[in-house]
């Protein structure tokens, strides 16, 4: 709800009708068998700035629930949710969002995000994958809405990604991707590349790292970042491009960098199956890990302080709530090695008295306090993170 086209579609909704005035009908392209209208809402707790609207898609019957403050929530579904072969609602749900406006557009949005993923058709792919930049993203107050009886696993569309018409569409996406700005929508294609069921995927990825070196590791973060399949050919890419800070002068903004990237590996713990694989990511993660700790100034780069600065108390606990020493965490209980463990005690004995350091109740004010809570509640979480990390690096070999 960022974005002001977001917020002028909540606008549009305040005006819509009435709590307790139900049956008002927002008119939607009929001929094709799409409808939305508002119903008096059936749960008295529901506080008045609710609206609760019927959406019809042909056949299918919506219940969904919209506050300005939580965006939208199905309350029912349709009984009989069986979508897979239901080509004949892409069309429905593409003419309904490009022809309607206010809350009959806002409902085809929504009804789309959902439905689309699932009916097993190159042309409901290539609408889902062009919706968000046709009509915008997701507005549900709970992610994901509710599946369809028939839904499979991976999702429908990822099984199409490889047909020519969406595969073209990947190529040109593709040929789109800029160091800067970074913009998500148009970095969302690596992802797309990674789980993809065709060779050219993989060159086109290739290519796309080749003609980027200078922003390769954030490219190759955006690859990996969401929750995407990713194959096992696209990890042998990856793990050829994936750094691992293996000597020489670093840059502060380099292993911020770095530390970002093998922490959404390891958040992720989609790594490849084939044990061979696992096992040289395993290894990059661990000499991550090994040549980070064993850096003289490993304290100042996890604080993107740069190599010679001082760690001042302020920079040591913005470390820990922000993307320094956190993430690192995170990576060293993923990859990292008892014959490591020493070192991790003293670079997290070092941060644990700067964190407490008493000039921090005066300097961790409260615009800091919103972002990334009280220093006690960080200090506490802390500790734990601290005793957790260590146990699990002493125990793997």
């Amino acid at each position: 709800m960022k974005h002001a086209s977001v917020l002028a579609v909540f606008a549009a909704l305040a005006t819509v009708g009435r709590s307790g005035m139900g049956g008002a009908t927002v008119r939607g392209p009929e001929q094709l068998g799409w409808s939305v209208r508002e119903l008096p809402d059936s749960t008295p707790t529901v506080a008045a700035y609710f609206r609760v609207y019927e959406v019809r898609a042909a056949d299918l019957r919506f219940v969904i629930e919209y506050a300005p403050s939580s965006g939208l929530k199905i309350r029912e579904t349709p009984k009989l949710f069986l979508v897979s072969a239901r080509t004949d609602l892409v069309g429905l749900l593409e003419n309904a969002a490009s022809t309607n406006t206010g809350v009959a557009r806002y409902m085809a949005v929504a009804v789309g995000r959902c439905v689309l993923p699932h009916i097993n058709a190159t042309e409901a792919t290539s609408l889902f994958l062009a919706w968000p930049r046709r009509f915008g993203g997701n507005f549900w107050s709970t992610w994901p809405p509710p599946l369809p009886t028939d839904a499979t696993d991976p999702p429908a569309w990822i099984e199409h990604l490889a047909d020519p018409p969406i595969l073209d569409t990947l190529r040109a996406w593709a040929g789109a991707v800029e160091c800067e700005p970074r913009d998500p929508q148009r970095l969302h294609v690596l992802c797309l590349l990674g789980a993809c069921k065709s060779s050219r995927a993989v060159e086109l990825l290739r290519g796309v790292l080749d003609n980027h070196a200078a922003c390769r590791t954030d490219l190759i973060y955006w690859a990996i970042h969401g929750d995407l399949p990713i194959r096992e050919e696209v990890w042998d890419l990856l793990m050829e491009n994936l750094p691992a800070l293996d000597g020489g002068p670093f840059f502060a903004g380099n292993v911020f960098l770095m530390n970002l990237l093998w922490s959404e590996i390891a958040r992720s713990q989609r790594w490849p199956p084939q044990i061979d694989r696992r096992a040289r990511l395993q290894q990059l993660g661990a000499q991550f890990v090994h040549n980070v700790l064993n850096d003289p100034h490993a304290d100042s780069l996890l604080c993107s302080a740069g190599g010679n600065a001082g760690v001042s108390p302020l920079d040591a606990m913005d470390s820990y709530a922000g993307g320094g020493l956190r993430p690192f965490l995170r990576v060293c209980r993923a990859f990292g090695r008892a014959a490591d463990a020493k070192e991790l005690e003293q670079l997290l004995g070092r941060f644990e008295v700067l964190l407490k350091d008493p000039s921090l109740i005066r300097q961790w004010d409260r615009s800091r306090v919103k972002y990334a809570g009280s220093r006690e509640v960080l200090i506490e979480s802390f500790t734990a993170d601290r005793d957790s990390t260590i146990a699990t690096v002493k125990a793997r070999r």
